[in-house]
């Protein structure tokens, strides 16, 4: 092998090694199922999902605080979490959205990181 063959190999090692760290391939990557369900859940904190579907801003704001609270332990088959991670799987949710969307700390926050988030 040549110095010119090993020198361009360290190079495209270089290259690969700093995309890795500067965490391009998440851009990449799509999200799995339990990235898009645990981002479901974040998305039902941050009062984006409906999951009451009441229409009184009172009983809304009570009941959108309760359900807030129990969207952490919603069972994996709730038609509301599978719905979710359907539209979000379909619509190709990338890793850097799904991490984007779990730091969020508010809703508007959250729909800024990415198209699939309304």
């Amino acid at each position: 092998m040549s110095m010119k063959t090993v020198l361009t190999l360290m190079a495209v090692v270089g290259l690969v090694l700093a995309a890795y760290s500067l965490r391009l391939h998440e851009h990449v990557l799509s999200a799995d199922e339990a990235q898009a369900r645990h981002a479901c859940r974040h998305l039902c904190k941050l009062g984006i999902m409906d999951a009451t579907g009441a229409t009184d801003s009172a009983v809304a704001g009570l009941a959108n605080a309760v359900a807030a609270s129990a969207c952490s332990a919603m069972d994996d088959e709730t038609r509301l979490l599978l719905d979710c991670r359907d539209r979000l799987l379909g619509l190709g949710m990338s890793v850097s959205t799904y991490r984007c969307v779990v730091r969020a700390e508010t809703a508007q926050a959250a729909r800024a990181c990415g198209e699939e988030i309304r």
